[in-house]
């Protein structure tokens, strides 16, 4: 274990031993009578766990043809369908509906991967489907770690991922630039303490979200091309 100090106590011990100064100021009396979140009654079954979320969406769906519908469904989550069979148990949860993928993954490493292979299978969309959407279509992707529920959806009749923090991945990929992939601070944050650091995170700004749901500091995600 090549594992070093850390804490305050070690890095105190370092300033000093590097011969500086260390002072102690009094913070006076602190108020701990804070308000608290409200305690959260668990049901049976139901845990609170820290998996990261995708949310992709076609832009440019509502214009489709319905003749270009088994074509989208085909090529479009066909695609898709293949990049998260890659990853096997490393995919806690996928399901689609209209145009909409929904994925919860287990690490921000692991999405962060899954999305940037999704972006490039969406790169090249077939004729039919950029002629019925007018030439601007392609697939918007929203990622976003946080604290989510666990728990049984007795009408899926399989376990399922629910929360605040889905309903807000849900919300970025609709003002996500078509063919991008847009993450929230969370998300950026924890993945860069990866050691090796393989992907780009480009700070847009704080960046209003659908349905009035506030706004959020976003990063537009990418592989970095550790060869320059």
């Amino acid at each position: 274990d090549n594992a070093l100090p850390v804490g305050t106590n070690s890095d105190v011990s370092t300033w000093n031993s590097l011969g500086h100064e260390s002072r102690i100021i009094d913070p006076g009396k602190i108020d701990r009578n804070l308000d608290r979140p409200v305690e959260i009654s668990m049901p049976e079954g139901v845990t609170r766990v820290a998996h990261s979320m995708i949310f992709a969406d076609f832009a440019g769906f509502s214009k489709l043809s319905e003749a270009a519908l088994p074509l989208f469904a085909r090529d479009i989550f066909g695609r898709a369908g293949t990049v998260l069979d890659e990853y096997g148990d490393k995919i806690l949860y996928r399901n689609s509906w209209g145009d909409a993928l929904y994925a919860v993954v287990s690490t921000p490493k692991d999405a962060a991967e899954i999305v940037l292979k999704l972006q490039t299978q969406f790169a090249e969309i077939p004729d039919l489907l950029q002629e019925c959407a007018g030439g601007n279509c392609g697939m918007r992707i929203g990622v976003h770690h946080g604290p989510i529920y666990r728990g049984h959806d007795a009408v899926m009749m399989r376990t399922t991922f629910f929360g605040t923090e889905v309903t807000r991945t849900a919300r970025i990929e609709p003002v996500t630039p078509t063919g991008e992939v847009y993450a929230t601070e969370a998300f950026a944050a924890i993945l860069s303490l990866e050691s090796d650091r393989p992907f780009g995170m480009h700070y847009v700004g704080r960046v209003q979200l659908a349905k009035n749901y506030g706004t959020l500091a976003m990063y537009k995600l990418s592989r970095r091309n550790l060869d320059l």
